[in-house]
């Protein structure tokens, strides 16, 4: 599936592996890339010399596109009174582990706007691609990434955001839906709590750039739904916790692979000072009805942590940032390279069964005869070649053309033939042009999806020269052209 946003990106899937603070590592983001999506490492919560390790490291082990993602919070409003408070109402679980709260706490993160090691970092290692959470990227910071030539990618959680992410200097936007797993991109405080459905058409709608769906996606019926909304890709970040690439601890793995557990997830600010989508612990369940009383984050993670490695110690996973979506496959456990092709070839497979809710059969000769008519199309009976203009990708996918080329019969007859079974290339014949893509095809009238009959699915790009034939009887379209008809008042 090629989308603006996948060329652009110069990737083959249109899936992005979210940059999962403590969770994403140089191996999953390689795996991913490797496989033919956009894999990436958080470098928000480490520092500039972290950042470059993590940065090499993923570039030792592939030579694919990745992406890094940072933080651009505003800086945290310090409140010692306000803090000291929220250490007061933590000492009693505290106790419970045995462990005295910490004396004061640390703001753990630096912007990323604030951060000129970092920016040095990011642009000494040139990412291709960089991605921003919790707000803008202040100018300068977008002038270093774009001056040397990285794709800018910015959180927005409602239009407005998306909006004013454009107008910054956004490559692309990421719609976080409400279903999104992790912390909350808002660019401010207020959270208007959209879901993904809701929120991917608007976002689409408003900007020109391209939108990258984010909340809720585990699989290919989510990712058909996404680009169906208008995204151009999708971004999934639950479903590679699981992975043997990723840093989550084993009580993390553990509270995910349990279905009862996994299915309920809650939105809260009391583990780190700003919204974020977890399991519900005794964390959220205990702590999130006073988190107006938190302090700002990043400080109130700070005191999260802390009680988090305290119940560790102590066997208890029940105070740790269990971050998690709200659609979660429990028992899918697979390598990253692997999840991401079959979350891909999940995705074909939905396509596919699309199609045949929308194709209507058999279609008689006299229904072939209308469609043609509808559309201007002359025709003398008998075998006719049909020009037929289709929607799909241009001729830049030409890779491997036949030599010398064939003409259109020829053409479907050697690609239609036994020999073409699992063929995984691209085709050209004369001024047209056949790319085989994975998966289903978006081709046709209207965006109709076709398989074709000997099991290698394509999609027809530019002008494709048909021919269609009258079966012995008369009655019906050869059996493996009636696929291309459908059945429907106005075509």
């Amino acid at each position: 599936m090629r989308t603006r946003l996948t060329e652009r990106l110069g990737i083959a899937l249109p899936i992005l592996q979210a940059p999962m603070a403590g969770v994403s590592t140089p191996a999953m983001a390689a795996a991913v890339s490797n496989a033919g999506g956009l894999g990436a490492v958080a470098l928000g919560a480490g520092t500039a010399d972290q950042a470059r390790q993590a940065m090499a490291a993923v570039r030792a082990a592939t030579n694919r596109p990745f992406g890094v993602n940072l933080f651009t919070h505003a800086p945290a409003v310090r409140d010692v009174a306000r803090e000291a408070g929220w250490l007061d109402r933590l000492q009693p679980v505290f106790a419970e582990f045995g462990v005295e709260p910490p004396q004061s706490l640390t703001e753990l993160y630096r912007s990323f706007n604030e951060d000129d090691a970092m920016l040095a970092a990011v642009v000494e290692a040139r990412p291709p691609v960089v991605s921003c959470h919790f707000g803008l990227p202040a100018p300068n910071r977008v002038a270093a990434i774009k001056a040397y030539g990285g794709f800018l990618l910015v959180s927005a959680t409602t239009v407005a955001e998306a909006r004013t992410a454009e107008a910054a200097g956004a490559d692309a936007v990421v719609a976080q839906g409400y279903e999104a797993g992790g912390h909350r991109g808002t660019h401010g405080l207020d959270d208007e709590a959209i879901g993904s459905f809701a929120l991917v058409p608007q976002i689409a709608a408003a900007v020109s750039v391209p939108v990258v769906c984010a909340g809720g996606v585990a699989d290919g019926r989510g990712i058909v739904a996404a680009l169906a909304l208008g995204a151009e890709a999708v971004q999934i970040g639950t479903a590679y916790v699981a992975c043997p690439e990723s840093a989550a601890a084993a009580p993390y793995r553990a509270l995910l692979a349990d279905a009862a557990r996994s299915a309920r997830t809650g939105v809260t600010a009391a583990i780190s000072g700003r919204p974020a989508r977890s399991i519900r612990t005794r964390f959220v369940d205990e702590l999130g009805p006073h988190e107006a009383a938190a302090p700002a984050y990043p400080v109130a993670y700070d005191a999260g942590k802390a009680l988090a490695a305290a119940a560790g110690a102590n066997g208890s996973p029940e105070f740790a940032a269990v971050w998690a979506g709200q659609h979660v496959i429990p028992d899918r456990t697979l390598p990253a390279a692997e999840l991401t092709r079959h979350l891909m070839a999940d995705a074909a497979a939905v396509l596919s069964r699309l199609a045949s809710h929308v194709v209507h059969g058999p279609v008689t000769w006299a229904d072939a005869e209308s469609w043609l008519a509808r559309y201007g199309i002359a025709w003398e009976g008998g075998d006719v070649d049909l020009l037929v203009s289709l929607f799909t990708q241009d001729a830049r996918y030409i890779e491997k053309p036949f030599d010398p080329p064939l003409d259109g019969r020829d053409a479907i007859a050697t690609y239609w033939g036994e020999g073409a079974r699992d063929t995984q290339r691209d085709v050209s014949f004369t001024a047209d042009v056949w790319s085989v893509v994975d998966g289903v095809v978006l081709a046709g009238w209207a965006a109709q999806f076709v398989r074709l009959p000997s099991g290698v699915q394509v999609s027809l790009d530019g002008v494709f020269r048909l021919r269609l034939q009258r079966d012995p009887g008369g009655a019906v379209l050869c059996s493996e052209l009636r696929e291309w008809w459908y059945k429907q008042e106005g075509g």
